[in-house]
């Protein structure tokens, strides 16, 4: 819990100077805007507690340049018997730039099915989109989740994929 709080404390210092920095930066006209609409699918390994492989979907919407809220949906190896999944939703807080790249964290809740139990599921997550074209990008993340049920780990995991843009 303690790293989770020393997370979002610098997370929120890093939005504050990004924020005070790029008051004069141009932005890029691949990035998206108000009103654009993201739809994501991506593959996912996962470091802890095990290493599976994942299918993630996510769709979201952009409320200006910089804030994304959306939801997001996860299944876990279903090639085994005692597949997890997990649905819930997500904020991310984004920083354009000249850049096709996208750089962005966020926050997300949710629900999870570990192992046939369910739980409560928050976490955050940081990564890059790469913009192809207005309507593509390529992304990578890092996510974290903190699952309160005890005996179920925590996850941390790598998910990159494709995003299309609809604007």
């Amino acid at each position: 819990m303690r790293t989770l709080s020393t997370f979002v404390a610098a997370s929120a210092l890093t939005i504050g100077l990004a924020t005070a920095s790029q008051a004069q930066t141009p932005v890029n006209p691949l990035l998206p805007t108000t009103g654009t609409r993201e739809i994501g699918l991506s593959g996912t390994l996962n470091f802890e507690p095990s290493t599976d492989l994942a299918l993630s979907v996510k769709y979201g919407r952009f409320q200006n340049q910089k804030l994304e809220f959306g939801g997001y949906g996860t299944i876990l190896d279903p090639e085994r018997g005692d597949s997890t999944y997990s649905v819930g939703a997500f904020a991310d807080y984004h920083f354009p730039g000249a850049s096709p790249l996208l750089p962005f964290i966020g926050l997300s809740a949710g629900y999870a099915n570990t192992r046939n139990d369910g739980t409560f599921a928050y976490g955050v997550q940081g990564g890059v989109k790469y913009f192809v074209n207005s309507n593509v990008a390529a992304t990578g993340q890092l996510v974290y989740r903190d699952y309160t049920q005890s005996g179920v780990g925590n996850e941390f995991r790598l998910e990159l994929g494709l995003a299309v843009y609809l604007r």
